[in-house]
């Protein structure tokens, strides 16, 4: 059955992609199944020069609202996002990850929400963390209840754990409030766009689950691994120097984001390097230490990071102790999350299901 393109789409879901064509069509998929119906599927290919045309055409005959638009050569992926953002015209928008998916009623939660709240300019719910087997995790932009926030303390609520794309929905008229992506700010573009957001205008923040974030192993490839630490850090002390300079912003307010965040870097620092030496990347456990000691002056952290690699190279039995001791209290956290996880399996399960039979 073909569905026909709404006239006026209330929503345009954009989806970067790159070289991922079967997990494109389940994303895509997973937006063509939402219970709201008024949106259209905007597909922005970085030149993959694969078959992610032919599976876009194929759902470009199923649904009318599915959209497609490749560039002649690959521009960047932080270029494809804001070449996408420009051209967004319809009231709301949300990014999809090419391997995220959406839940069935996303849409249709958020503008119930965006009617009970109409100056928020975004709603973010959870995100159910899965595999291609159950879902092994849960991200949540908020500790408490449901909430309407003002600024400054909307800024103060997502910082660190800001919300995640895919269980994000925007209203059009922030971009004309903040702009676009930073570059300068690499890989901490979606944070810095979320808190110029938050710093400025009412957002709203739930427990509902709206979305699934993906993990799979081409996901966490080493290379990926050190991105998301050691380049994300640096776009995040961008912000922290972009926020710390902002007179807008009152200046208790700021001083709270700052330390948040800071604490926020050097946290991923030192678990990115303890998870180094675990696995014997020397190299890479010494950049994080390096990092730590310079540029957060956490000379204490960065010295444990490398006392542990002396004793992991030099007396193996003291390192597998302190391993065998930190492994203990991790299990006991992680079993009392996995509980938490058998709950979301048995009221999601069904749907994981279903969002994995398109999957390679």
């Amino acid at each position: 059955m073909v569905t026909n393109l709404a006239r006026n789409p209330v929503i345009t879901i954009v989806i970067p992609t790159y070289q991922r064509p079967r997990l494109l069509e389940r994303a895509i998929r997973s937006v063509l199944n939402q219970t709201y119906l008024d949106f259209q599927v905007c597909v922005y290919d970085n030149a993959s020069g694969d078959e992610t045309k032919e599976v876009v055409a194929k759902l470009m005959k199923e649904d009318h609202r599915v959209r497609y638009f490749c560039h002649s050569s690959n521009i960047g992926a932080l270029a494809n996002f804001n070449y996408a953002l420009n051209r967004i015209a319809t009231p709301y928008f949300s990014f999809l990850c090419d391997d995220d998916a959406y839940l069935p009623d996303f849409f249709e939660s958020a503008l119930k929400k965006f009617a009970q709240y109409p100056t928020a300019m975004f709603a973010a719910g959870c995100s159910l963390v899965a595999n291609d087997k159950a879902i092994i995790g849960v991200t949540s932009p908020i500790s408490g209840s449901d909430e309407y926030f003002t600024p400054p303390q909307s800024l103060i609520e997502i910082t660190p754990d800001h919300p995640i794309w895919p269980s994000t929905l925007f209203r059009r008229e922030v971009i004309d409030r903040v702009g676009t992506f930073d570059v300068e700010t690499e890989w901490a573009f979606d944070a810095d766009f979320l808190y110029r957001i938050a710093a400025r205008c009412p957002i709203i923040l739930t427990k509902q689950p709206w979305a699934i974030f993906s993990r799979h192993a081409e996901a966490f490839s080493t290379a990926i691994r050190e991105t998301m630490a050691e380049k994300r850090v640096f776009g995040m002390k961008k912000l922290i120097e972009k926020i710390s300079c902002d007179d807008t912003i009152p200046l208790d307010t700021r001083r709270a984001f700052v330390q948040k965040l800071q604490s926020y870097c050097t946290d991923l620092m030192y678990s990115e390097g303890f998870k180094a030496v675990r696995y014997g990347d020397y190299e890479y456990a010494y950049q994080m230490a390096h990092s730590l000691d310079v540029r957060f002056r956490e000379k204490g952290k960065a010295w444990i990071i490398r006392a542990l690699i002396f004793l992991s190279k030099h007396f193996a039995t003291g390192y597998h102790t302190i391993r065998m001791l930190n492994k203990i209290s991790y299990n006991v956290a992680e079993l009392r999350r996995k509980n938490y996880y058998k709950k979301l399996q048995r009221g999601y399960g069904s749907y994981l299901q279903l969002f994995n039979q398109t999957s390679p």
